[in-house]
């Protein structure tokens, strides 16, 4: 897959996920770690985001995305591992490569940091444990990483079809599936 396709592709999945958690960020204050070009920046202002700022290692891509956004979403360069935030706190932090976590282990002392009492935490990541996923993380590693920093986790699972689902993994009862069929001619059907 090329660079363009896999860079659309993975913008999709971060959308699909952020939709799903959009009560999560509404009148919040955000932080994503990794922006790339901008589309998940877009996403959380649209969704109703009180202030968002957007972290990666090249930022001109996300700089040109959120020009129109200038005063609700700020966009900052980082050299990782060290966000170079200071003081700043957030109500959610994002982190749309979990990777980052792995490759830099202090990285996660730089997010606990900013990350404001109460707080959310949110952690994007190929899963590691789909043989087609090369560089993902996998799930073990993954909790290994921030069950023994935070007291309450939730793992969601992505998985693209025609559209995409997103449902919370662990859960104590079966999460109610349905299927809305109505963009292609269709219905809405429990799975």
């Amino acid at each position: 897959m090329s660079n363009a396709r896999s860079d659309f592709a993975q913008a999709m999945h971060r959308l699909a996920a952020y939709q799903y958690l959009a009560g999560l960020f509404d009148g919040q204050t955000v932080l994503e770690v990794g922006c790339g070009g901008g589309d998940g920046l877009r996403q959380l202002w649209a969704l109703g985001a009180r202030l968002v700022v957007g972290l990666d290692r090249s930022v001109g891509r996300a700089q040109s995305a959120v020009t129109a956004l200038e005063e609700q979403v700020v966009v900052r360069a980082i050299r990782l591992p060290r966000l170079g935030l200071g003081e700043a706190q957030f109500e959610r932090v994002v982190v749309s490569d979990a990777r980052w976590l792995v490759q830099y282990p202090t990285l996660m002392d730089e997010l606990e940091a900013c990350l404001a009492p109460g707080g959310w935490l949110v952690l994007r990541a190929e899963s590691g444990d789909h043989p087609d996923v090369a560089d993902g993380v996998s799930y073990g590693d993954l909790l290994d990483l921030v069950e023994e920093r935070f007291a309450t986790v939730h793992v969601l699972g992505q998985s693209s079809f025609i559209g995409y689902s997103v449902v919370e993994l662990g859960a104590e009862a079966e999460p109610e599936v349905v299927l809305d069929g109505r963009l292609m001619g269709g219905d809405v059907e429990e799975v």
